[in-house]
C-alpha cells in the first residue's frame, strides 16, 4: 500500500531495487520442492562463446567488463533473499578469471566443471571465464543467475559487451510492442483470456507423455539426477533454415525459423526413438510434449534510473510436438499448425499475468505442485534465444573473433538452446546420459538429417551444415 512501512522499505532508492516474485523464487532455488533435488546451478545461464583463435587479452577483456558490462544495474548488486536488488562493491579479480589447459579437448571438460560450480551468493550474480588451451581456439563463458534476466532481457548486455567487424556496437533488435485495443479489441481480448486461461489449466492437468527409450521412466517424480551432458550440434546455415521457412511459406501458411526448428526436433526424436527399436507407424499414437519459454517486450521501469530493460519477462507455454506424420514435411505442417497458437491468441499474456499475479498468491504446495505437474509432463524445454544482428557478418569481443555462441541451462529436464550468430544457427542441448541414450553421438545427426530431409522435400539442395552448403 502506497505509503506503508512495507512500501517504504521494498521502494526503489539508489541503494536498493525491487525484484518480481518469480525473480526471488528463482534466486533462493524455491521453484520447485525440495524433492526435485534443485539447486543454484540449476539457475545460472551458461554462455559459451567460441573464439576463432585465442581469447581476448586479460586488459582488454577487463576494459569491456568495467566499462559494458557493468553500465548494467543489476551487475553491480547483490540478490537479497528477501527479495531485491542492494548496490555492492564488484572485485573483477573474483568475477574475471582466466584458466589455462593443456589441449583442446579439455576446453569443454574445463566449462563443464565450471557451470557445476556456484555462485557466491555474496557477491552479484555473474562470473565470466576465459578458457585458453595452450595451442588452439578459446571459449569465454559468461556465467549469469537467471533471477538477473532472461534471454531477451540479457540480450542488450551481449550487444553492449560486442561490436561487428568495424569495431562499431551492434543495433538492439526491434521488438514490436502490442497495439493498444479498442473496444472490440478489449472484448476480444477478454474473451480469449478465458479461453486461454483454460488451456493453461488443462496443460497443467494433462495426462503424462507416452513412454519412449529417450525419455526418463522415473519423470513422473520430476527430480535432477544431477547427471548432464552438454552436446554441442554442428552449426546449421540460417539461409539454409531461411530457405526451407520461405518455401514452406509459399506452398502454405506464414511459417517461421521458430516453426522449422521446433518441427525438426519433433522429427530428429521419431529418429531417434525408431534408431532405439520403438516405431511410430505401428501402435497407437505417440503424444510428445515441449515447453517453449516465451519472452514478452517490457516497457522502460520509470520508477528509478535505469537505461537498461535487464530482468525476468518471460513464461512457460506446453506445446504439442507432433512426431507422428510419416513425412518431415507433412510434420513441419502440423507443427506449425500447433504453434500458431502463441501467435494469434492470448495465451502468452495471460500466461504471464497468472504467473506474476496468481502465482504468489497461492499456498507453498499448491504453487509447488503447479511446477512438478509443468515439468514432468514435457521432455524438452525448447528455446529460440534471438541473436545478434552484425551488419559485417562478424562479431567480436575485445577484439577477439567470435564464432559461435552456445548457451548452456542445466535445467530439471532436457534444454535446447538455439541462437543466432551471423549466417550460423547454433544449438546446445543439455540432458542426462543415461536416460537419452547416444545423445552425444547419434542424435546431433539424426537432427541433420531430419533438416536435410526436410529441405529436400522443399527442393533445396547441399548441406544444411554452416560452410558446406
Amino acid at each position: 500500500r502506497p505509503g506503508s512501512m512495507l512500501s517504504a522499505c521494498t521502494a526503489p532508492t539508489p541503494e536498493f531495487m525491487p525484484m518480481s516474485h518469480t525473480e526471488k523464487l528463482m534466486f533462493n532455488s524455491e521453484d520447485y520442492d525440495p524433492a526435485c533435488n534443485m539447486s543454484q546451478i540449476n539457475y545460472v545461464i551458461n554462455a559459451q562463446l567460441a573464439m576463432k583463435s585465442a581469447v581476448p587479452p586479460r586488459a582488454k577483456l577487463l576494459h569491456v567488463v568495467e566499462s559494458k558490462l557493468l553500465a548494467f544495474s543489476r551487475f553491480k548488486c547483490v540478490a537479497l533473499e528477501t527479495g531485491g536488488w542492494r548496490k555492492a562493491k564488484v572485485d573483477l579479480d573474483h568475477h574475471l578469471r582466466y584458466h589455462e589447459v593443456p589441449a583442446q579437448s579439455d576446453v569443454q571438460m574445463t566449462l563443464d566443471k565450471i557451470a557445476r560450480t556456484e555462485l557466491d551468493v555474496a557477491r552479484p550474480m555473474w562470473e565470466v571465464h576465459a578458457v585458453q588451451p595452450k595451442e588452439g581456439r578459446g571459449v569465454v563463458m559468461v556465467r549469469v543467475h537467471h533471477c538477473i534476466g532472461d534471454g531477451l532481457g540479457l540480450l542488450p548486455v551481449l550487444l553492449a559487451v560486442t561490436t561487428d567487424g568495424n569495431d562499431q556496437s551492434l543495433p538492439m533488435p526491434t521488438v514490436a510492442m502490442p497495439e493498444p485495443y479498442g473496444v472490440l479489441g478489449k472484448v476480444w481480448y477478454a474473451m480469449d483470456a478465458v479461453r486461454s486461461a483454460w488451456k493453461l489449466d488443462r496443460m497443467i492437468k494433462a495426462p503424462f507423455e507416452t513412454d519412449l527409450p529417450i525419455l526418463d521412466p522415473n519423470r513422473r517424480e520430476l527430480a535432477y539426477s544431477g547427471k548432464r551432458v552438454t552436446v554441442t550440434f554442428p552449426a546449421l546455415s540460417l539461409q539454409y533454415v531461411k530457405k526451407i521457412k520461405d518455401a514452406a511459406t509459399e506452398q502454405g501458411s506464414k511459417t517461421t525459423v521458430n516453426d522449422v526448428m521446433y518441427s525438426v526436433w519433433a522429427g530428429a526424436l521419431r529418429r531417434r526413438c525408431e534408431a532405439l527399436g520403438r516405431p511410430f507407424s505401428a501402435g497407437p499414437p505417440v503424444v510428445l510434449r515441449a515447453l517453449l519459454p516465451v519472452a514478452l517486450p517490457r516497457d522502460a521501469d520509470k520508477r528509478f534510473d535505469v537505461s537498461d530493460q535487464v530482468k525476468n519477462n518471460f513464461t512457460f507455454l506446453g506445446m504439442e510436438m507432433d512426431a507422428m506424420p510419416d513425412t518431415p514435411k507433412e510434420r513441419l505442417a502440423s507443427n506449425r499448425d500447433i504453434l500458431s497458437v502463441v501467435k494469434t491468441s492470448t495465451l502468452a499474456p495471460v500466461s504471464l499475468d497468472i504467473l506474476l499475479n496468481v502465482r504468489p498468491k497461492l499456498p507453498t504446495g499448491a504453487r509447488l505442485q503447479m511446477a512438478r505437474d509443468l515439468f514432468s509432463k514435457h521432455c524438452i524445454v525448447f528455446s529460440n534465444v534471438p541473436g545478434p544482428v552484425s551488419p559485417t557478418g562478424s562479431l567480436f569481443l575485445a577484439g577477439a573473433e567470435i564464432t559461435e555462441i552456445h548457451p548452456v541451462f542445466l535445467n530439471i529436464i532436457p534444454q535446447l538452446i538455439a541462437v543466432s550468430v551471423g549466417n550460423k544457427l547454433c544449438m546446445c542441448l543439455t540432458a542426462d546420459p543415461e536416460v537419452f541414450p547416444d545423445v552425444a553421438t547419434a542424435f546431433p545427426k539424426d537432427f541433420v538429417a531430419e533438416m536435410e530431409a526436410l529441405g529436400t522435400e522443399f527442393g533445396i539442395v547441399g548441406s544444411c551444415l554452416a560452410g558446406e552448403g
